[in-house]
């Protein structure tokens, strides 16, 4: 292994763990870039050569995948799960939701109480 994807690849676990621990905030690419000791520039083509994802894409699949308990859970309202997964916005959360998943979360929450309805 040369030494330099080693370095490409530590430097992308720091990245996905810093990803995984904030996801529920505001996310920063400065402070994401800062925490790795890179530019900007240098996070986003690591990230993209060893993931084949920007981290914008990464991040809001990572916080849709981290909305389904929430959603399977019953408590939370679609508001509710979508801040607590951090988006911005309801509607962000909705056609992200929408992208990855192919229904919205409405349409998952309910398609969940019939499963839990009927067993």
């Amino acid at each position: 292994h040369c030494p330099s994807s080693q370095e490409a690849l530590r430097r992308l676990r720091i990245m996905l763990d810093y990803i995984h621990e904030h996801f529920n905030q505001p996310f920063s690419l400065a402070g994401l870039a800062n925490h790795v000791l890179l530019s900007r520039e240098s996070c986003c083509r690591i990230f993209k050569q060893m993931t084949g994802m920007t981290i914008s894409q990464y991040m809001t699949e990572y916080r849709v995948m981290r909305s389904l308990p929430y959603l399977a859970d019953g408590k939370y309202s679609i508001a509710e799960v979508s801040a607590l997964c951090g988006f911005s916005s309801q509607s962000r959360f909705a056609a992200a939701f929408r992208s990855k998943m192919g229904c919205n979360p409405n349409q998952y929450l309910h398609s969940n109480f019939d499963i839990i309805r009927n067993s």
